[in-house]
C-alpha cells in the first residue's frame, strides 16, 4: 500500500495579471427621469377628442377620414407632453 505522500503531486504555476483602469471612464453618474407637461396631455387630449366629434358631426366616410387625419396630425406635429431625460454628470 502507498503513502499518501507518494500519491499527491504538488503542480506550482506562476500567474502574472496587468490590469489597467481608465479612472476617467469609472467616474460618470447618470440620472434619468421622465419630464411630465400636464398641459400638453390635456391639450393633446382635446384636440384627439375634437377631431372625434367633428367627425360624429360630418358624418359618413368624410366624417371618418376628418377625424382620424387631425387625430394623426396632432398626434405626430404636437409637442410631447412627456420626455425622456437623460442626464450624464463627468465628475
Amino acid at each position: 500500500m502507498a503513502n499518501k505522500l507518494d500519491i499527491i503531486n504538488t503542480v506550482e504555476y506562476k500567474i502574472h495579471l496587468k490590469e489597467t483602469i481608465n479612472v476617467s471612464d469609472s467616474l460618470l453618474t447618470t440620472k434619468e427621469y421622465y419630464q411630465k407637461y400636464p398641459r400638453l396631455i390635456i391639450l393633446n387630449i382635446i384636440i384627439i377628442l375634437l377631431s372625434s366629434l367633428l367627425g360624429l358631426y360630418l358624418r359618413g366616410v368624410t366624417g371618418i377620414i376628418v377625424g382620424i387625419v387631425i387625430g394623426i396630425l396632432s398626434f405626430l406635429y404636437l409637442p410631447s407632453g412627456i420626455t425622456k431625460v437623460r442626464e450624464i454628470y463627468k465628475h
